[in-house]
């Protein structure tokens, strides 16, 4: 992936540096006997006049100027004119920008076009006057009228020839704003704000000063405003221009570079991960790879929403600054969006601490003893089922416990690390409460591992018969602390539980007795010693296998990238954290489903329905799973079963991956109503096609008649 995220930063480098090559050779064409010029012809459409009338003449405008050697044609499609509209000043300054000289705007008729020359590098309207296009017009007649609007500009001694002295005199005034303008202050100004903004409210909402110093985005943002600041004060307009010339193909290099770094950014982006392809069941590829295109067509549109306001800050930019739009494009618009992310990122890790606040029982780290226990329980399951988790997924998120949250939230990413936040009530629930070891100060020593007690289980004594909660201890992380594992927790004779600073024997006082114990008790220890190839499993036999199912489950939102979106809807309200797509729900669950938490994902999903644990697993083997996971789908089907319409909608999905899957009537209601929607708005878009066809027929017809019979030079066009 690296490999291939470079080569496509390179692709986009080399040609930025070959479209930064024409700034050399536009300064050399003004020392040139004969100056070219680009033309745009821009036409619209009068009251009534169909949109493709219009077109039809410019391109044909355009094909006649193409004969000209000093003339080059420019479709105005190429040109981004912005929100310029109907606004001829404001489309005169975007064509300017654009490098374009000539521009013909003309209002289209029925039989004539209204039209007004303009040049661009004064700018000022040469020539106005009406072209005409009736029905006794002919092709001949039309070439001899456009060369006529543009004799003003190809005679002897006309505008083209006049072009360089313009230049010249444009550029030396040019050379004389050699200071920042109040505009461009004003502008920089406001962009350096607006990326301290979130940093701003954060302080003002009570963070800590400290806090904010040690966030990644906050050392980026101050970076680029020191950079910013040490430019404008070094450096003014002039002397910038000067370095650009001198070295345009490293600015164009660098841009390009950026440019490529933004795309690899979008494929990822709009292209989500499917991890566990390769054990999708070949019934289900269809439907798997389905929802995925859905759910990346829905990032597009996404994608393209969130970046409008860019694109329209880029050419605002453009048209304020008054930088040639090949820059624009090459360098200013790379630096945006780049700004533009890190803006957004910084937004991301403001609201990260935030909900850390708010939602997180205890501090938000590592340091947090949950922590340490439910990334223990997830690399026990992950280590009995054989997923191959990807290491750098782990170390990007952090497993913490939530208060009041009722269930499993994702929120962070992008600079700081994605938190994984869970229910402590259904942490208590599946792992068992968290006791608090609070050791001495000195730490305890073993002198002899003989000294033990032996049970059946912790905490328990032989003559109990009442139940005792399961508890986790924390573990203990104060120096000098060293404890080594009698063998295994669990032996023949039960649990051995090291008794510190017990030095009464175990089964007798008596040095003989003693002796005897120790030597059974060596060779009863190589039999159950642990084997030291094998991994060390810190979890509890007794865990429910719901919060499996749970932790894959958030752990592929970490992977899609979906934490700084969760992060803002958590931020604006719990209604809005609980609205999703159903298509990236599914997406969601298959992501569990393909990755040995399908079981798992069903039991959370049912007692996040009905709170009930009578049908919780603990540890259970493929088969039982498979079992309750069809007794929870039987109990769903029944039309007695009142579950939340998201929950349910999820089952359903789930169940496709088993022998009797639930029918979700409403889903299938609407994907037909969708469907007959797209065909109704189909045939009703064919049918006005058509309608129109038949109406131009006799207009063609007539026109076609005019044509060939009109005449030419004394004789007659034939087409």
């Amino acid at each position: 992936m690296v490999g291939a995220c470079s080569s496509l930063a390179v692709a986009v480098f080399v040609p930025s540096v070959a479209l930064a090559a024409p700034s050399a050779g536009s300064a050399a064409s003004h020392d040139t006997t004969h100056v070219a010029a680009n033309v745009v012809i821009d036409l619209t459409p009068a009251p009534g006049i169909p949109a493709w009338f219009a077109r039809g003449f410019e391109e044909t405008i355009a094909r006649e100027l193409a004969g000209f050697e000093r003339l080059g044609t420019v479709a105005k499609q190429d040109v981004a004119l912005g929100s310029c509209g109907a606004d001829r000043a404001c489309r005169l300054r975007a064509y300017r920008a654009a490098d374009i000289d000539i521009v013909l705007f003309g209002s289209v008729a029925d039989d004539t076009i209204a039209y007004e020359l303009y040049q661009t590098w004064t700018p000022a309207r040469l020539e106005t006057g009406e072209i005409d296009v009736g029905k006794t017009e002919s092709i001949v007649g039309l070439e001899h009228s456009t060369r006529r609007v543009f004799h003003v500009v190809l005679k002897h001694g006309g505008l083209l020839d006049q072009k360089p002295y313009m230049l010249e005199r444009e550029a030396a005034a040019s050379t004389t704003a050699t200071a920042w303008t109040t505009k461009q202050i004003a502008i920089g100004i406001c962009l350096l704000a607006f990326l301290a903004l979130p940093f701003v409210l954060a302080l003002l909402g009570g963070e800590a000063p400290k806090r904010l110093a040690a966030m990644r985005s906050a050392r980026r943002v101050l970076f680029v405003i020191a950079v910013a600041i040490v430019m404008a004060v070094v450096l003014d307009p002039r002397r910038i221009g000067e370095l650009v010339g001198a070295s345009g193909w490293l600015v164009a290099g660098i841009g390009g570079l950026g440019w490529g770094a933004f795309l690899v950014f979008l494929v990822r982006t709009a292209f989500p991960p499917l991890d566990g392809l390769e054990r999708v069941p070949h019934g289900e590829l269809v439907r798997i790879l389905a929802t995925w295109c859905i759910a990346a067509l829905e990032r597009l549109a996404m994608l393209a929403i969130a970046y409008a306001p860019v694109v329209s800050l880029v050419v605002w930019l453009g048209a304020s600054i008054a930088i040639p739009a090949r820059w624009v494009y090459l360098v200013i618009a790379p630096a945006v969006v780049w700004l533009a992310q890190l803006w957004f990122a910084s937004w991301v890790e403001c609201l990260a601490l935030r909900l850390d606040r708010r939602l997180v029982e205890g501090v938000a780290s590592q340091d947090n003893p949950w922590s340490r226990e439910i990334t223990d329980y997830l690399m026990g399951y992950v280590r009995r089922t054989g997923w191959d988790l990807d290491p750098e997924l782990l170390a990007r998120s952090i497993f913490l416990p939530g208060k009041n949250i009722g269930g499993v939230v994702t929120y962070g990413g992008g600079p700081t690390r994605a938190r994984i936040v869970v229910d402590r009530e259904l942490l208590v629930m599946a792992m068992g409460p968290l006791l608090e070891d609070k050791p001495d100060d000195a730490p305890a020593h073993w002198p002899d591992w003989t000294v033990a007690t032996i049970g059946p289980r912790p905490g328990l004594k032989l003559a109990s018969t009442v139940p005792v909660p399961r508890a986790r201890k924390q573990r203990a992380a104060y120096p000098g602390m060293q404890r080594k594992p009698l063998g295994q927790a669990a032996t023949l004779l039960g649990y051995t539980m090291p008794a510190p600073g017990q030095l009464v024997p175990l089964i007798s006082d008596n040095p003989e007795d003693l002796a005897i114990v120790r030597q059974l008790l060596s060779e009863h220890y190589p039999w159950f010693a642990p084997d030291p190839d094998e991994e060390y499993d810190a979890t509890d036999p007794t865990d429910k296998d719901l919060l499996f199912g749970a932790l894959v489950h958030a752990l592929g939102t970490v992977r899609r990238n979906e934490t700084q979106l969760s992060t803002l809807k958590l931020s604006l309200g719990t209604r809005v954290a609980r609205w999703s797509s159903g298509v990236r729900a599914r997406l969601a669950d298959s992501y569990a489903a393909l990755n040995f938490a399908r079981h798992h994902l069903i039991q959370y999903l049912y007692y996040s329905w009905t709170k009930k644990t009578d049908l919780l697993t603990a540890r259970a083997r493929p088969v039982r799973l498979h079992e309750v996971s069809t007794q929870i789908l039987r109990e769903v089907s029944e039309p007695k079963a009142n579950p939340s319409r998201a929950i349910a909608a999820r089952l359903a999905w789930l169940s496709q991956f088993f022998a009797e899957p639930i029918t979700d009537r409403r889903s299938v209601l609407v994907r037909r109503v969708a469907a007959g929607a797209v065909l109704a708005a189909l045939l009703i878009a064919a049918g006005i096609a058509v309608k129109r066809s038949i109406e131009y027929h006799p207009i063609y017809l007539e026109r076609m008649h005019a044509q060939e019979k009109g005449p030419v030079n004394g004789e007659t066009k034939k087409r």
